[in-house]
């Protein structure tokens, strides 16, 4: 029997062992692949947990792959305001993916017995090697992002994030940038959706620590882009 740390490494060994990582630097404290872009990064992440395998019955290592994505120009400026350390905020990011949004498993099991193990690590390369390609395929652009992001919000399709406050300037900048003719109609859905959040009985800290110098944030970000 294996513990899940010695099933981890396996599979990290496989996973450096794919000519697709080479472009990545492996950071081991936060168990993600770091690829430094032109305007930022990409990075993959394994949430590794003890867990249990359901379908066959028996004790395994759970690991769920994440995939980020970071443009600096929506994160940098604002460093300056944020209650973040500089090093978190430096890891900010705009988007995140897992590989259900590509048709292939969020959960991958490791028995810890190592009964199919070959079949389960060769499985999850693949899976995470092309979903890795689609989605840093599709956003290499802040267009891209804001496609994605931005018009389904200004035609109702999908609803402004519920809590936290990084979306709310990262989301602003990207609509300066990218389509400054929709920013105010933008802008007024976003600051009805932070009075919203605010006036419920759960009102979220981040947003609160912002809130009293909100309108002084957006004029600095709207007078550099």
């Amino acid at each position: 029997m294996k513990t899940t740390r010695e099933l981890y490494d396996g599979v990290l060994q496989s996973c450096l062992n794919e000519p697709y990582f080479t472009s990545f630097k492996y950071k081991k404290k936060d168990k993600n692949f770091v690829q430094k872009t032109d305007a930022g990064f990409n990075a993959i992440e394994f949430q590794v947990h003890d867990g249990y395998d359901l379908k066959r019955d028996f004790r395994a290592m759970q690991v769920k792959p994440l995939y980020f994505m970071r443009f600096d120009v929506l994160h940098k400026w604002f460093e300056k305001y944020s209650f973040k350390t500089l090093s978190d905020q430096r890891n900010n990011y705009v988007l995140i993916f897992s590989g259900s949004e590509y048709q292939k498993k969020k959960e991958y099991h490791f028995l810890l017995d190592e009964r199919n193990y070959a079949n389960d690590v060769q499985e999850f390369v693949a899976d995470v090697v092309s979903n890795a390609q689609a989605c840093f395929g599709r956003f290499q652009t802040l267009q891209a992002v804001y496609d994605y992001i931005i018009p389904p919000v200004l035609s109702g399709e999908k609803a402004l994030p519920n809590g936290q406050a990084d979306w709310i300037f990262e989301y602003l900048t990207l609509c300066r940038i990218v389509a400054p003719e929709n920013y105010e109609v933008f802008k007024k859905m976003v600051l009805e959706r932070i009075e919203f959040i605010l006036s419920g009985d759960y009102k979220d800290i981040n947003i609160m620590q912002y809130y009293p110098n909100l309108d002084a944030i957006l004029k600095d970000m709207e007078s550099q882009f």
